[in-house]
């Protein structure tokens, strides 16, 4: 979030006054003072995303507003490996919904990868940005992967436009997503920053 103020209280006024007012599940960690030209989502280089499943077989009281249960084994090597074939600049229009004429369905992604911290299985996927249920509807398609019901050769086949069929993948819940980090370049216009704990 960005704004522009002539307020002249300091960024740790700030980060404790939105504190006070925010629900609090909400909590502001830090405070930038930035040049006037700034903007949080055009100047974001990438954007990182976290996705986690809960691979067990009952699910959990802690865990429910917070994972997407799978009771059935999940093949995280197969998984990433498929998730691998996501690297790299795609048009991703088969993985999300209709767009708008003019706007692109290509992004360029960094990384998208799997692996099992005991019966969690997460899924960070980091790109310069990300289409409508694009990492859901992506993700789900790595599940049916690690269950064996699709092929790796799906994911390849979509990725290299050899294959034109609409994802057939669930579209996973949005409880299991989270936004974890927003990347930026050096920013000269940023002059202080504080964060608290």
């Amino acid at each position: 979030m960005d704004f522009q103020t002539r307020a002249l209280f300091t960024t740790e006024t700030f980060v404790k006054g939105l504190n006070w007012h925010l629900p609090t599940d909400v909590r502001v960690r830090g405070a930038w003072d930035a040049s006037q030209d700034f903007n949080s989502r055009r100047d974001a280089v990438s954007r990182v995303y976290q996705y986690t499943l809960l691979n067990a077989r009952w699910p959990s009281a802690l865990l429910r507003d917070f994972s997407h249960h799978v009771p059935q084994p999940l093949d995280v090597e197969i998984m990433q490996e498929a998730a691998g074939c996501l690297r790299g600049t795609h048009d991703f229009s088969a993985f999300t919904v209709a767009l708008p004429q003019r706007r692109s369905a290509v992004r360029r992604v960094r990384r998208w990868d799997v692996r099992r911290e005991g019966e969690l299985v997460l899924i960070e996927s980091e790109a310069n940005g990300f289409l409508p249920h694009q990492i859901r509807r992506t993700n789900g398609l790595l599940v049916e992967i690690g269950l064996g019901r699709l092929p790796l050769e799906r994911i390849r086949g979509i990725i290299d436009a050899t294959l034109k069929e609409p994802v057939q993948g669930p579209l996973l819940p949005p409880k299991g997503l989270c936004l974890m980090k927003v990347n930026y370049r050096e920013c000269p216009g940023v002059e202080e920053v504080h964060e608290t704990r």
